[in-house]
């Protein structure tokens, strides 16, 4: 479940369990009304009075049903049983670890993006030296950050380390956005990644000299090697995942999507889209395959297919994008949406995506696309953990499954 719809469902409960709370509070008074009007002069309860007890239980064992299927999904631990949720105060126990475990949750993500964005460090290579040594002294620096951040605490980080982190992330947008930024924005990561590394590195960057290792491409007749598998993006920022992505809540318990899981997207820690063991390659594809948003939707089928899942259906729009519903190894209801036009995959894109997929109670989910995906876009679908693929990842992400069956 995402991050945006696990806190919606929350706040959803909260307020239920206020009002029952309320319920509570006047019956409380009219029960005892009835007690002291059954003891003198003996007049029964009415069956209007009965009735609102009987409705009263009904809509607490509601609502500790969803309650505990929130801390399923959530991954609360210890998980109580229904039987030993008795009362209101054993439902606020509930909601409260609920969200101390959603809370975790989220900063165990955020500490697996953070680690991501540290491997791909180690995946930057120098078009034209192998051995360039700024590049390297960056690479060792990142090394030394992870183990630092690996043992530490998230949920409250160190100012010191995540001021070690930030010249990184710049590092890395300058690397992958640099065609795409104003000279004011340039020139600000220049100016970060020359303060940390050195100007020597932050100039080749500039230059188009440092770049991401899966973005060369192989000679013709060879296939690049495959960077090293690392952990993907878990909060996004990946990501559970603005996210949002909606997932049902079953009346008697719940599922922590696994981030692993991913529908047809990298994967990450516990929740994710194509599969953990699937690592994009590193070579760029030779083929350009044509704009036919059908044939798109066929070659996504087929890749859900090799990771072990199943497309139960496929779903042409008014708009001419393809929704594929697929059903997970897990047993999990992913979708997936196959995006027909040109122009590149936008915020607005994300949001309809992200409704229809509260629509379809999916819990995963991804966009493909022939084309690009505005970084605008993967921004706010990280912050949701909703995976986006460009027309290179997807195909990286396609060859290598092909390759192993």
């Amino acid at each position: 479940m995402t991050s945006g719809v696990t806190y919606k469902l929350q706040v959803d409960l909260r307020y239920e369990l206020r009002a029952l709370t309320e319920t509570f509070l006047q019956l409380s008074a009219k029960l005892s009304q009835a007690a002291k009007e059954m003891h003198d002069p003996g007049i029964p309860p009415s069956e209007a009075l009965l009735a609102e007890v009987t409705a009263a239980q009904a809509d607490f064992v509601a609502l500790r049903t969803q309650l505990l299927g929130l801390a399923r999904v959530v991954e609360t631990s210890p998980l109580p049983e229904p039987e030993a949720v008795v009362s209101l105060r054993d439902l606020v126990s509930v909601l409260q670890a609920a969200q101390d475990s959603r809370k975790k949750s989220k900063m165990d993500e955020a500490k697996q993006q953070v680690l991501h964005k540290l491997d791909r460090i180690q995946d930057l290579i120098h078009t034209e030296k192998a051995q360039f040594r700024p590049l390297a002294d960056c690479q060792a620096l990142a090394a030394q950050l992870k183990l630092a951040i690996t043992p530490a605490d998230w949920t409250n980080p160190s100012p010191d380390l995540v001021e070690q982190l930030l010249p990184f992330v710049d590092l890395l947008r300058m690397v992958e956005q640099r065609d795409q930024l104003n000279d004011e924005a340039l020139g600000r990561l220049q100016e970060s990644v020359a303060k940390a590394f050195g100007r020597l590195l932050a100039v080749a960057v500039a230059r188009g000299r440092v770049v991401l290792r899966q973005t060369v491409a192989a000679p013709v007749g060879e296939v690049a090697p495959l960077p090293a598998e690392s952990t993907l993006e878990a909060a996004r920022v990946t990501p559970e995942t603005r996210g949002p992505v909606a997932e049902e809540v079953p009346p008697s318990a719940g599922e922590s999507p696994a981030k692993s899981d991913l529908p047809v997207a990298p994967a990450s820690t516990a929740d994710a889209a194509p599969s953990p063991d699937v690592a994009p390659a590193e070579s760029a594809s030779a083929e350009m395959p044509p704009l036919d948003v059908q044939d798109l939707a066929r070659q996504a089928a087929e890749l859900y297919t090799l990771l072990g899942h199943q497309v139960q259906r496929t779903i042409t729009r008014p708009d001419h994008d393809v929704d594929l519903i697929i059903r997970a190894a897990n047993g999990k209801k992913w979708m997936a949406r196959c995006h027909s036009q040109p122009s590149p995959v936008s915020e607005s894109d994300v949001g309809n995506f992200m409704s229809t997929m509260q629509q379809e109670k999916a819990v995963q989910g991804a966009i493909i696309t022939w084309g690009a995906v505005a970084p605008q876009a993967r921004q706010w679908a990280q912050s949701d953990l909703l995976y986006l693929l460009d027309q290179q990842e997807f195909l990286d992400y396609l060859k290598r499954a092909r390759s192993r069956h």
